[in-house]
């Protein structure tokens, strides 16, 4: 994982002059440590670098660096996403569509006697999971049936109390 690039202390007794590239193709020089991979400086001035410095130089590209880091981030992105909202992977999808969710689903639709859980007044359309805290070992408790408009009521307001504020 690639390491923010801010000027930080650095105990390491090794730091030598880099080159970086940043965007639009502008190079600065900086003091540098490779083992830590921090630079430890502001911006040099050129003219204090001394051409051999600069043909030495290792080169840091910030430009790279920043795409990467930024990948980085929307993969923990992603990852977090798929962890908080199970229900919307490849396999939550073929869970709904297999024998062990049909069996649960009219587990729930029996139950509410196939009305509406939410307004007690149309037919229940929908089986929906109040949590995904125990996708395919749900207990049945955690599913209500509901009736289409229910349905989207919930997930436009998204939470049990705010649905019940709006109630």
């Amino acid at each position: 994982m690639s390491r923010p690039l801010t000027v930080e202390s650095c105990s390491h007794p090794n730091t030598v002059v880099a080159r970086f590239l940043c965007e639009g193709g502008v190079t600065h020089y900086a003091d540098w440590c490779p083992e830590c991979e921090t630079r430890t400086s502001q911006w040099l001035s050129k003219k204090t670098v001394v051409p051999a410095q600069m043909e030495s130089a290792p080169t840091i590209d910030l430009v790279e660096r920043r795409a990467v880091a930024s990948q980085e981030y929307a993969a923990r992105v992603a990852s977090r996403e798929r962890d908080e909202h199970p229900e919307r992977s490849a396999e939550y999808r073929e869970y709904l569509d297999g024998p062990q969710w049909r069996e649960r689903r009219e587990l729930v639709m029996a139950r509410a006697g196939q009305t509406c859980e939410g307004c007690r007044k149309h037919h229940a359309e929908n089986v929906h999971h109040l949590t995904y805290a125990h996708i395919q070992h749900e207990f049945l408790f955690e599913l209500v049936a509901l009736c289409r408009d229910c349905h989207e009521r919930w997930h436009r307001v998204g939470r049990y109390a705010e649905w019940e504020e709006s109630a």
